[in-house]
């Protein structure tokens, strides 16, 4: 969204970020990715800073999923109502 300046586009642009180190563990357990293999794609993607500039609403993922989720519906919720 953000390489190609489609956050332009929206009225509310949320950001979900996570430390690196805490996505590399996340990915090598559910999808078998080497460290290699985030390297690549870590490098095609927007830095954290420029999509933490260009968001409306950041919500972090460093935590485990019930937190994560509440996060997710205090945000709709301040969206919706």
């Amino acid at each position: 969204m953000f390489e190609n300046k489609l956050h332009k586009n929206y009225d509310i642009v949320i950001s979900i970020v996570s430390k690196k180190s805490e996505r590399l563990k996340r990915l090598k357990k559910s999808k078998k990715m080497t460290k290699a293999m985030f390297d690549n794609i870590i490098k095609s993607q927007t830095t954290d800073v420029i999509r933490k500039k260009n968001s409306n609403i950041i919500i972090n993922n460093n935590q485990n999923l019930k937190i994560y989720l509440n996060k997710i519906n205090d945000v709709i919720n301040k969206i919706v109502l």
